[in-house]
């Protein structure tokens, strides 16, 4: 297998390197087996010339491409391919897409076959469909139960496209989407002031790590593992992006691939008089290991052991991870380390 960079002739069309013929466009196949390893890229396009008997494919995404013989499928089409396409037949209307303007009436749409209320159910995971790679089943569909109809938004057009209900989905209310064990939900990721993405469950941010290695997960091979993940150890997920759609898939933690915390914490007898304050969000981080600490308000005198504590008479934060508490200084504005 040899890679090459394909030109475009006068045309626009791909021109083939060995004969300058133009390659014959043809979409991409299901994921298949080939010589015992799971090959995830037959589904890209292929650009074939069937004059060589080879047929290009594109390598992840650089620009260059994987010469490949023709398959015994592609050698019974070669004759075929090369007729005088015929002119394509005349569907019926129940054959063709169909795509509606929906009318809404308050708060929800109607209808367009029998004009009542449509019920709106959330989008599921991304899924696969006829082999290909459904993203739009993560949009609202909006359904009719009378009609057996969900309709959901063709790409972001305003405009909706009909499908079929379903006979599991029909019901008289809205019913709770089946889970689907095989499928991981998927998430857009935000990022935080400093330009780094936060969870989107508790709203930390997420620690970055490298990918792994390839491995083998359920039977089956996961090459997507040498992606960089985004973890966040709070709520024990961790993110990794969906192919190159800028979605990212949830995985639950693994304590065998957790790397190990990175907490840098600095010796209290290096820790100076120091302001502290909350920020826009409530929150501050600990001079000593950068973890969010609790603000404690001024309490009363207590009576400990018989003797007046007056420790707590003024404000001060706790940090729960370096178990470190910070007091102000009476009549200023700073604060100072305190054993306890």
């Amino acid at each position: 297998m040899s890679v090459t960079k394909l030109e475009s002739g006068a045309s626009g069309s791909l021109i083939c390197p060995e004969c300058k013929g133009e390659l014959v466009y043809k979409d991409g196949g299901q994921v298949r087996v080939v010589n015992g390893r799971v090959d995830y890229e037959n589904i890209k396009p292929r650009y074939v010339c069937f004059s060589c008997k080879k047929f290009y494919r594109e390598m992840l995404h650089s620009g260059f491409y994987d010469v490949f013989d023709l398959d015994e499928e592609l050698e019974k089409e070669a004759q075929e391919l090369n007729k005088k396409p015929e002119p394509p037949k005349k569907t019926s209307a129940k054959e063709d897409r169909v795509v509606v303007n929906l009318e809404k009436s308050g708060n929800s749409f109607k209808c367009p076959g029998c004009g009542k209320l449509l019920r709106c159910a959330d989008g599921s995971a991304i899924q696969v469909v006829d082999g290909r790679v459904d993203y739009e089943s993560i949009k609202n569909r909006y359904i009719c139960d009378d009609c057996r109809y969900f309709y959901r938004e063709l790409l972001n057009s305003g405009m909706y496209e009909r499908f079929d209900l379903p006979e599991s989905e029909v019901k008289t209310e809205a019913k709770t989407p089946v889970k689907n064990e095989d499928v991981n939900p998927v998430v857009a990721l935000r990022k935080n002031s400093s330009g780094r993405y936060k969870c989107p469950v508790c709203d930390q941010e997420l620690e970055f790590s490298d990918g792994g290695q390839v491995r083998i997960v359920n039977g089956r091979v996961d090459y997507e593992n040498v992606k960089a993940r985004y973890i966040c150890r709070r709520c024990e997920t961790f993110y990794r992006e969906l192919l190159s759609s800028g979605l990212y898939e949830v995985f639950e933690l693994d304590e065998m691939d957790l790397p190990p915390e990175k907490k840098r914490v600095i010796g209290t007898g290096d820790l100076a008089p120091m302001q502290l304050k909350l920020d826009a969000n409530g929150k501050c981080a600990c001079p000593r290991c950068g973890a969010n600490m609790r603000y404690l308000e001024p309490e009363a005198v207590k009576i400990i052991n018989g003797r007046v504590d007056m420790r707590d008479t003024v404000a001060r934060f706790a940090c729960d991870s370096c178990s470190s508490i910070y007091r102000r200084i009476a009549t200023t504005d700073y604060y100072q380390w305190s054993e306890d």
